[in-house]
């Protein structure tokens, strides 16, 4: 019985942030719409000009290259963010240990 409070204290001091797991994104909208709406605005501009797919394809190609970008810096904030609160963690646990 013993165990099963310790496994029951554990959970509530740590609660779980099913919030957080709710509004973020893997980032395949942001990947899919980002070329999507700059590779129209493209084709809109090359109707208009009257050339050749050169804007559809340069800015499918920038708006799949900014969101990639986006996502990548997003991602390594994020890993700092959690590395930090990792060493916080294990210096709060070892300051109370002492």
């Amino acid at each position: 019985m013993g165990a099963d409070s310790e496994a029951t204290s554990d959970l509530r001091a740590e609660p779980q942030r099913l919030d957080l797991k709710l509004t973020e994104s893997s980032g395949s909208y942001e990947l899919v719409l980002g070329a999507v709406a700059f590779g129209l605005i493209g084709l809109v501009l090359d109707r208009q000009l009257g050339t050749t797919p050169v804007f559809l394809l340069v800015l499918t190609i920038a708006g799949l290259a900014g969101a990639s970008i986006s996502i990548y810096y997003r991602y390594k904030h994020r890993i700092a963010q959690i590395q930090a609160e990792t060493e916080a963690l294990r210096a709060a646990k070892a300051g109370g240990r002492g």
